[in-house]
């Protein structure tokens, strides 16, 4: 009886010890841990620069830039790629992914993704009332938008989505096209926005680095959350889970 009590014991206390550092985990979730890290102190410097007007000469010289090099078809191209990856466009596809998911019973799956595009449009919606920065009037707008500027709800919202989606598909053979058309889509909204002098470069930056920081903390929890599920439910369902 208490060799059976104390063999309770044991194998308890080593689920718990693989719970909160999963050996298959560390590396992964230190190198996380660091982008988390880098991504905030980044941030952190972008928030104050913009409040110090440190970034001032920087913004403007590039927005003119732009203006400076902008063409008709260009403009039209870049107008037509907004228009189709907008804002509301990553939430209807989002909805869609968590559509499937749950269809899948990837339930878990289907949190990490609501979580990462959820929490990202919340934190766009915060920091846009929290910092309160008017959008600039460098060069001539090339279309309409309202609100405050900074960060951008295009940069954050295309990341947002994007991340999720390869992070879903890393380990299958999908992974390398879905990386480099995600890319491709979060590089043209990132150049379209000052492109169209709507946006500073700092409203673009600051929005990669919160979405990046964000996407790691929640890859972090669901990383953590994957590995407790699966050691604690019984053995005849870990192949039938997905957390």
């Amino acid at each position: 009886m208490k060799q059976s009590i104390s063999n309770r014991v044991y194998t308890a206390v080593r689920k718990l010890r693989r719970i909160v550092l999963p050996p298959q985990s560390v590396r992964r979730i230190i190198t996380l841990l660091c982008g988390f890290a880098a991504a905030m102190w980044l941030f952190a410097g972008v928030a104050l620069g913009v409040h110090y007007k440190l970034f001032a000469a920087f913004d403007q010289s590039v927005l003119l830039w732009l203006a400076q090099h902008r063409h008709v078809s260009l403009s039209y191209f870049l107008a037509g790629f907004s228009a189709a990856f907008n804002p509301l466009a990553y939430a209807a596809i989002g909805v869609g992914v968590l559509a499937v998911l749950i269809s899948l019973r990837r339930y878990g799956s289907a949190l990490f993704v609501a979580l990462v595009i959820g929490g990202s449009g919340v934190l766009n919606l915060s920091m846009k009332v929290l910092f309160s920065r008017q959008r600039p009037h460098v060069t001539p707008w090339l279309i309409t938008e309202t609100g405050s500027s900074f960060p951008s709800g295009h940069a954050m919202a295309s990341l947002a989505l994007l991340f999720a989606l390869v992070v879903l598909l890393w380990q299958t053979k999908l992974r390398w096209p879905m990386l480099i058309m995600a890319a491709s889509v979060v590089v043209l909204v990132g150049i379209s926005r000052p492109y169209f002098g709507v946006h500073y470069p700092s409203d673009i930056i600051a929005g990669w680095l919160t979405t990046a920081a964000w996407g790691s903390a929640v890859l972090i929890a669901w990383f953590d959350a994957r590995a407790a599920w699966r050691l604690w439910q019984p053995r005849s369902r870990k192949h039938k889970s997905d957390c």
